[in-house]
């Protein structure tokens, strides 16, 4: 990846680029299989090559301060963590999903048949929301089209925790099916996981819209 350009950048700002930065970058070394790897690690790492993509491209537009693209992205964001959870869980397997046709991914793979895995943290109205305000052409996403500060910021935080996750059920994937890569890369993952906790922490624009995230809807209006 190329390296990102912080001159004009505040500082809370830049703690959530550096965050996506090196997420992506993760993401891209996990992508990486070495020849004769098994059918279920090479499809995981198609899996994180799409993922490093749009966590990169996340940083990017969240620093040009697109908010509706930096929507849309987090839109595709929850679809993977929906996938990663169900990986990590044995619920679904990585080389199911890589050799599903089209047919069958409509059938059996889209979100809507993630909302009932046991234990699951998804729900309907979540996705709903995210198709919403960037996932479809709407009325309600027009609002995003501003390049609002605020709106973007807080967008971007949001989609911060689904980065997060993504990389936490990875992570897990990988050191209980892989425990020799997993080990390799512990490390890494462990001072990620650090910075990810402060910037819960820490990051202002995140801690000002945590209990909405957790309770209220995008347009904050309270879920039914």
């Amino acid at each position: 990846m190329h390296e990102i350009d912080f001159s004009s950048v505040d500082r809370a700002n830049q703690s959530r680029l550096v965050l996506a930065y090196r997420s992506a970058s993760l993401l891209a070394s996990v992508a990486y299989h070495p020849s004769g790897s098994e059918e279920e690690e090479i499809a995981a790492a198609q899996l994180c090559k799409i993922t490093s993509a749009l966590v990169g491209g996340l940083a990017v537009l969240a620093k040009t301060k697109n908010a509706y693209c930096v929507a849309a992205i987090a839109r595709q964001l929850v679809e993977v963590e929906y996938l990663m959870y169900a990986f990590y869980k044995g619920h679904r397997a990585f080389k199911e999903w890589f050799q599903s046709s089209k047919k069958e991914r409509l059938n059996s793979w889209s979100p809507r048949h993630f909302y009932n895995i046991p234990g699951s943290p998804f729900s309907k109205e979540e996705y709903g929301d995210h198709c919403d305000f960037g996932g479809h052409p709407t009325p309600n996403g027009v609002k995003l089209t501003a390049f609002s500060d605020s709106e973007c910021e807080e967008l971007f935080c949001e989609a911060l925790q689904h980065v997060h996750k993504i990389m936490l059920y990875l992570h897990k994937w990988i050191a209980e099916n892989y425990p020799v890569r997993g080990t390799l890369e512990t490390n890494e993952w462990a001072n990620l996981g650090l910075d990810f906790q402060r910037f819960f922490k820490e990051d202002p624009t995140y801690k000002s819209i945590l209990f909405r995230f957790e309770k209220w809807t995008l347009d904050g209006q309270p879920r039914k």
